[in-house]
Order: structure tokens, then C-alpha cells, then sequence
């Protein structure tokens, strides 16, 4: 079964700017729906201290990275 989706011309340029050339339609439409729907369900995976957790890694990763450059 299929369904047609009606788009305006420069809906659908934008679009195609966006699309693989080796993919229908309905793949790219699929590939942008899970790209959205991935993102909502990452994004509940945090808890509250995360932010301070992540820049406390960047700092220790930025002090290893210092201690290479200078050997």
C-alpha cells in the first residue's frame, strides 16, 4: 500500500538537497523520522549531574592531550 504525500515545489527542493542519491523517497523519509525520534529518546537518558560528568571528562581528556603534546 502507498500514500501520497503532497509538498510544495520548494518544500520538496529543500528536501532533495537532504536526500542520498542512492535512496528512494520513503528511505529518506524513514531515515529522518528515526533521526527524530532517536534524538527524543536520548535525550531522557540523563541524569541531573551529566553536564558537570561531561566537563570533568573534556578537562581530563584537554590534561592528556596536553601531556602528549608536551612529551
Amino acid at each position: 500500500m502507498s500514500t501520497t504525500i503532497r509538498v510544495s515545489d520548494d518544500t520538496k527542493s529543500m528536501l532533495s538537497l537532504l536526500k542520498n542519491e542512492d535512496e528512494s523517497w520513503d528511505e529518506f523519509l524513514a531515515r529522518l523520522a528515526r533521526r527524530d525520534r532517536d534524538v527524543e529518546d536520548l535525550g531522557g537518558f540523563a541524569d541531573e549531574g551529566v553536564v558537570a560528568d561531561m566537563e570533568a571528562a573534556r578537562e581530563t581528556a584537554r590534561g592528556d592531550w596536553d601531556e602528549r603534546m608536551d612529551s
